[in-house]
């Protein structure tokens, strides 16, 4: 029997029923989407998980804060530490310089095995020449890629 030849409330039972099969036919995709989209981002994660994770390469360069005074000392002596901590994927000849304001007072190689690290404790003669006051003590360090700088003020 044809949906016009029905009755006006089983015709709008009809409709109703085919709004609901629609309703329930796009919740099925819904829920088979949302389902292939957890898998796949399951699988993803387990792949990230299983890749091999590459190293960082980097070096580290630091003062120790206890070990600098801000003042030249009676001695004319500027006494400091600081650390070069090598995480690059080689051991590495360090390029080492150290300047009071814009003057180079020392200059050095300091080499660094793989995922060691070394201290250096330095103490420095203060010669009075023009500096600016305060002046800045810098530590710089070059290793094959990169440029390290630290420095701390010194006022006369």
């Amino acid at each position: 029997m044809p949906l016009t030849e029905l009755p006006e409330n089983q015709k709008a039972m009809v409709e109703e029923y085919k709004e609901k099969r629609k309703e329930e036919l796009l919740n099925k995709r819904i829920l088979s989407l949302i389902s292939i989209l957890l898998i796949a981002g399951m699988i993803y994660s387990i792949f990230l998980f299983l890749l091999p994770k590459e190293k960082t390469n980097y070096s580290l360069l630091y003062l120790y804060p206890d070990s600098y005074s801000n003042k030249v000392g009676p001695d004319n002596l500027i006494p400091f530490s600081y650390g070069i901590e090598n995480h690059e994927k080689n051991s590495i000849e360090y390029d080492v310089r150290i300047f009071f304001g814009e003057e180079l007072i020392k200059e050095e190689k300091i080499f660094v095995n793989k995922d060691e690290k070394k201290v250096m404790n330095e103490e420095l003669l203060f010669e009075e020449k023009n500096f600016s006051n305060p002046f800045k003590a810098r530590v710089i360090v070059n290793s094959p890629d990169t440029e390290y700088e630290v420095y701390f003020w010194i006022k006369e």
